[in-house]
């Protein structure tokens, strides 16, 4: 991929509920992965709205769980984990959608 996942996140304002940058499937190299972040930001802010309790941070971590329980299992309590503080929500899908292995 030419670009990296942090260029794509950045771009599409993916790391807060309110970011801004503009859908743009030409944003990366990769337009599945594209459209796969695009989806986990609308999910998460979906859930946001739907249960006020939850924060984004926690909304992006469950959503990207189902599809990598044990790869998000291995955040836990770690500096990129999202679940309890919404600013590591970047860094969280970077090392998801970064990573080598999945």
């Amino acid at each position: 991929m030419g670009r990296g996942v942090w260029d794509v996140l950045h771009h599409l304002g993916l790391g807060w509920p309110h970011g801004g940058g503009s859908i743009d499937m030409a944003a990366a190299d990769d337009p599945f992965l594209v459209a796969k972040l695009i989806c986990i930001r609308n999910e998460a802010r979906a859930r946001v709205k739907k249960f006020p309790g939850l924060r984004y941070g926690q909304c992006v971590f469950n959503a990207v769980y189902f599809e990598f329980p044990f790869l998000v299992s291995s955040a836990i309590g770690t500096d990129i984990d999202p679940f309890n503080h919404d600013s590591n929500v970047e860094a969280f899908l970077e090392y998801v959608y970064g990573a080598p292995e999945k």
